[in-house]
């Protein structure tokens, strides 16, 4: 696997530079490995009016955005 996606920044780490994250304190706690397929989905465009949110077991999903407020609406659970 590529690469690592942590939740609590909803973001996407590459995993051939773990090595670097972690002498420097920068790679976060809650990293977990994602296969290719999760990674291309979720590291391209979103749907329209969606944006990526982690959801409760700390793996990306598409929500729908609030767009009265511009904010992501929580995914149901």
């Amino acid at each position: 696997m590529v690469f690592s996606y942590s939740a609590r920044e909803n973001q996407f780490l590459m995993n051939s530079f773990k090595d670097t994250y972690l002498k420097n304190g920068l790679w976060p706690d809650d990293a977990k490995e994602v296969d290719d397929i999760v990674a291309n989905e979720f590291m391209g465009q979103p749907p329209d009016n969606k944006v990526r949110a982690p959801n409760n077991d700390g793996m990306p999903v598409w929500v729908d955005i609030d767009l009265s407020h511009s904010r992501p609406i929580a995914p149901e659970v």
